[in-house]
Parts: structure tokens; sequence; C-alpha cells
């Protein structure tokens, strides 16, 4: 009894205690009601008692202050735009977040020190950061202080290979610079320093000897290729072109050397016995011995314009309303590309070097039963260009080139460029000379001529309502080309004349000469744009230069056009005429 009434005062007192904590506690959370409670910071910024637009208000002008990170080592110093790496604080969410701070957990988030305003209770503000970028921009910053390690690599002498040896060094550690950027962020803090670092390579020589004997395997012999009844061979040299090295793991290594077909000459030129291979070295970044394939698709022109024998369509015309085919197509044989750049690959890394190449047949394209769905149906545009006055050889020349493109066929979607389809231009080709106008002059060229038949061209391509991508204006006005600002100069391999056949089927190009009248007509199927031209200006003349301009409408189509063209001309005395002064 007499225990029991002495342990009263104590159970009194700690009920007394308990209701006095809870009344403190209760009269906090009231006084700081919609208020931060006491003790708690964002960053080092205290918010204590401060109301969420307070919160807000204090969040943004310490993120002006952020708008620029600047970084400094040693008496060096840059800076980086918080906008060109994502950098953005919430200040809604920071104040929602300050807020919530101390008010959520239960009774055991409650009963803290910090709640008390007896301990510090920091929140990070609510930010984002695109760290990739700020690595990226740290590192282009950065690239030229102290002296970065050099892992060790390989490099090719003629059908050779040499290890160079991996090299210490000293530099900005980029990672730990965006882990002290995002530590500053958090105490809204915009310094930033840097230090470098002793910085060791990632790749040793001592790991690389399978791969240099690996790629001396490769270069070791010529490839023999056969390709129907032809033989080629690639040489040991260019063979070691094709030899790239990937950086992968030892023990990646290990399975693609010891899996080898060429294992036991490796081992023997390393004088390696087979219980040794796995024991190469700890598992550590090296670099593997492969091919490139890019470096092997570069062959495969000059393998397939020795082997190819192309198919040759059927000729195409438009007569009496119909499409006309004359001739007889001949189908071709190509090499299957693909194929044959995997299976070199697969024969450079055999012992016998030896491959037959896939050769696949290729019919012609234009045929009697390919006819019908062409789409070639009507005329959907023409131009017709003079040329009166124009010498014998740039007549000619203007003949000859125009025959290049009757007949030709442009396929749905096919981007059309005149120089291509021209092709060489030369005596060799039937062409003459006459007057050009290039590198600053007026002279013979072979082929003088031929932008009456890349202008005439254009204008049929407008009048069918076709996207132009490529034209070019003459340097000078020229009267053949009349009306003005409407002509496009042509001269291999550029200026060029391109455009874009965005019609439902093919175009077959119809060229007429008549004297001296070119005509140039493309029939395809019409999906019922309409094209139409206006000359908005023609301020120049052969003597003087000056500007010219069009506007280029289609209506309808998948590609409605609103474009205009504008062409400035100089003067014909800024290129003189040297030769026979006839014009081009």
């Amino acid at each position: 009894m007499t225990e029991q009434a002495g342990r009263r005062p104590f159970v009194r007192a700690a009920i007394f205690l308990i209701i006095a904590v809870v009344a403190i506690i209760a009269s906090i959370q009231l006084v700081y009601l919609n208020r931060a409670l006491p003790g708690v910071y964002v960053g080092d910024v205290s918010v204590a008692g401060k109301s969420k637009a307070d919160i807000e208000q204090l969040v943004k002008e310490k993120a002006d202050s952020m708008k620029t990170l600047n970084y400094t080592y040693q008496d060096q110093s840059f800076e980086i735009p918080a906008a060109e790496v994502g950098l953005v604080i919430d200040a809604k969410a920071t104040a929602e977040a300050a807020l919530k701070q101390g008010r959520e957990g239960g009774l055991e988030s409650v009963f803290t020190p910090s709640q008390l305003g007896f301990a510090r209770d920091e929140i990070n503000p609510v930010y984002t950061l695109n760290q990739s970028a700020l690595k990226e921009k740290l590192t282009g910053l950065t690239s030229d202080i102290g002296d970065p390690a050099e892992d060790a690599s390989i490099k090719r002498v003629g059908t050779s290979f040499e290890i160079k040896p991996e090299a210490s060094g000293q530099a900005i550690n980029v990672n730990q610079v965006v882990r002290d950027t995002l530590y500053q962020t958090e105490h809204f803090n915009h310094q930033v320093a840097m230090k470098v670092e002793a910085d060791q390579p990632t790749i040793k020589a001592q790991t690389l000897t399978p791969a240099k004997a690996y790629a001396e395997t490769i270069a070791s012999q010529p490839l023999s290729i056969s390709a129907g009844e032809k033989n080629f061979s690639v040489s040991p040299n260019r063979l070691a072109s094709w030899v790239t090295f990937k950086q992968t793991d030892a023990d990646a290594e290990s399975p693609l050397v010891a899996g080898s077909t060429l294992i036991r000459r490796i081992d023997d030129a390393l004088a390696i016995a087979p219980e040794e291979i796995a024991s190469l070295g700890p598992v550590q970044p090296t670099l593997r011995a492969d091919i490139d394939r890019e470096e092997v698709g570069k062959y495969i022109p000059e393998l397939s314009s020795a082997v190819d024998k192309p198919p040759v369509n059927a000729r195409l015309s438009f007569e009496n309303g119909q499409v006309v085919i004359s001739g007889q197509p001949q189908d071709g044989t190509v090499i299957d590309r693909t194929a044959t750049v995997e299976a070199l690959i697969a024969a450079a890394k055999r012992p016998d070097h030896q491959v037959a190449v896939p050769i696949i047949a290729k019919k012609a394209d234009i045929r009697q039963e390919t006819l019908a769905s062409l789409g070639i149906k009507t005329l959907i545009g023409s131009s017709t260009t003079h040329f009166a006055g124009s010498p014998v050889n740039r007549t000619y020349n203007i003949g000859v080139g125009a025959s290049k493109f009757d007949g030709v066929v442009i396929k749905p979607g096919e981007e059309f460029s005149f120089d291509d389809t021209l092709g060489d231009v030369g005596p060799e080709t039937g062409y003459r000379q006459e007057l050009v106008i290039i590198n600053n002059k007026t002279e013979p060229q072979y082929g003088g001529g031929l932008c009456q038949v890349s202008t005439t061209m254009f204008r049929a391509a407008l009048a069918s309502g076709l996207p132009i991508t490529a034209r070019t204006e003459h340097s000078y006005a020229v009267h053949y080309y009349a009306p003005l600002g409407m002509d496009a100069t042509i001269y291999p391999p550029y200026p060029d004349m391109k455009f874009i056949n965005n019609t439902p089927g093919n175009i077959l190009v119809q060229t007429t000469q008549s004297g001296t009248n070119l005509t140039y007509e493309f029939y395809g199927t019409s999906d019922g744009r309409k094209s139409s031209t206006e000359i908005l200006s023609q301020n120049a003349t052969e003597a003087n230069g000056g500007t010219a301009s069009f506007r280029y409408v289609v209506d309808g189509g998948p590609d409605p056009i609103n474009r205009v063209f504008f062409s400035t001309y100089k003067p014909q005395s800024a290129f003189p005429v040297s030769g026979e002064k006839s014009l081009n």
C-alpha cells in the first residue's frame, strides 16, 4: 500500500508532462497553421513561420540568382547558362514541400526536436537538371585543363599493327563536378570550384595482345573473291584498313578468341598453351578487333562495277494518247550488296580467305507486263523554249543533250537530278565546244548550250506542278532564256537542277527539237493539281545585270506550293569572252 502510494506522484508528474508536451505541440501547430514549422530550412534558407506565398517568393528570388552556373579552376572561370542544361527550380512545388515537412508521418515525426525549433530540418528545393547536357558542356569547357590519361591503343602500320602504351595523367573529374553542382544547386549556390585529380587510363597495353594478333591474322594474306566467272583479290593492305577496334571487356574478348577457328594460329603467335587462354588477366576493359562494315561497303561499288550487268529497260514513248513500248527489255544480274558485305566479313575472318559473292537476277523495270502499272496516262506538263540565232555548235549540243532525256522515266517519290542523268560532258560523249560561263569568264567548253536543255526541263517541271529542290540562275542574264528569271544553269557536277516526282505515277519525259525550238513533255498520272507562274519583276539586262523574280503556285496535290524564285545577275562585262564570240 505504501509503495503504490509512493509511485502515484511520479505517475501524475509523467501524465502532466505528456499533457504539457502535447499542449506545446498543439499550440505550435496552431500558431504555425498554414506556415512552415520551426526548424524547417530549404537548402540553407530558413523558412520557419513563413506562408506558402512567402516561401514561393523567397525560392523564386533564390532561383533568379541561379540563372548562370559559374565554375572556377585556379584563375580560370567558366559560365554555363542554366537554361542550356535544363536547370529549373520549381518554387511552387518547393513551397508545398516545405509546408508539409513535419506534418506527415504520424506521432514519431511530431515529437522531434526539429519541430520544437531545437534542431534544423532541411529539405532540398524541387528542381530539374539535365545531367547529361551538363556533363557534355563541362567536358568541352575543361578539355584543355590538366593532362588527361591516354588509353592504350592499336595503330595500323601497313599490314601490321602496333600497340601504343597507356599513359596516366591529371584531369577534371567531370562526374564529381556534376555531383558538386547538384549539391550547390540544392543550397542555392551557383559557384562551383573544380580541381584536377589523378586520371588513370581505362585500357592497358597488356590486354591488347589478342586483338593485335587477331587483326594481323585478318591481314596476313589476300582475300580471294569469285563473282560468277570473274575473280578478284583484296590485298592485305586493304584488309588491314577494314579492321577496326572496339572497346569491350576482357571476359567478352576471351570467348571471341577462344571460339575462333584462328585460335591455333594466334596461340602459336603468342606462344600460349590452350589451358592458358582463360588466364589472360583480370577482367578489365580492352579492345576487340573486328571488321568495319562501313569500310567493306566502300569496296562494293568497285566490285559491282566490274561484275554487274544492269538490266536494260524497254523504251517508252507517248503516241496518239497512249504509252507505247518499243525494243526488248534485257534482264541483268547484280551483286547482292548486303549479302556480299556479310560474306566478305566472314571470309576475312576465316583461315582460307576465300569467298564466292552472291549474284542475283534483276529484271528490267519497264517491260510489257509492267506497262499498265506505270501510271503513264496523260500529259501533265510541257514547255517549249526558243534559241534562234544560236551558233551551229550550240544548236548541235542542245540536240545531243536533249536526246539524253528523251524516254527517261522518273519513279514516284524519286528526286530527279539533271546532272546525274546527263552524265559526262565531253568529246567522247558527242559534244562540241561552245561558249559557257565558267571561272568568271565566258569561254569555249564542251557542251556549251546545255543550259537551254536544263532551262526547258525546269519550266516543264514547273508546268507539271512538281517541287523544285535545286535551281541556280546564270551569272548574267542571257537573252535565250527569256523571260528573265526563269532560267536554270547547270554544269556537272554542280550546279544542278533537281525536282521531285510527287505524283501518283511514273513520269515519262519526252523531248522534241524542231529547228530552233526545244520542247519537253511530261506524261504521267494527273491528280488534279493546277500549276501557274507569275512574273513579279524583270529589272535586269545582259549589259547591266540586275534582278528578276517570279511566283510559282501549285494548288492541289500532296504538297501545295506558293514560292517566289529570285534571280540576281551581274553585268555581262564581268565575264569577258575568250575565244570565238558566240554565246551560250
